[in-house]
């Protein structure tokens, strides 16, 4: 599942889709702790939070409490992409991350 529509060909934004779209393809897991994540904030009340702050989390979770023995990385291009797929398979939660048109859709690449 994709997170929103395929940006404009040949924009930045069309760009970065695509590689968020390899990534997240190669690391499943990561969709899997941030809608875990978003839903631990979610019970603990929060009507809006920053999908800024879930990624951190996962970050933490993965580089200090699990200490992989491969580096691991989340571009922070693709916050945005988690967020809004979080609240397109989570309808009744759109609107939980504040989001924006991205602005590499009108930057051609």
């Amino acid at each position: 599942m994709t997170a929103t529509r395929k940006p404009p060909p040949g924009t930045r934004a069309e760009q970065i889709y695509k590689q968020w779209v390899t990534f997240h393809r190669a690391n499943p897991r990561v969709y899997e702790l941030f809608e875990y994540y978003t839903f631990q904030t979610i019970q603990a009340g929060h009507k809006r939070y920053s999908a800024d702050a879930v990624v951190h989390r996962i970050r933490w979770h993965v580089n200090i409490e699990t200490r992989p023995v491969d580096e691991f990385k989340i571009n922070n291009n693709f916050v945005s992409y988690y967020a809004r797929l979080f609240m397109r398979k989570n309808r009744q939660y759109s609107g939980f991350f504040e989001t924006r048109v991205r602005t590499s859709v009108r930057r051609v690449s």
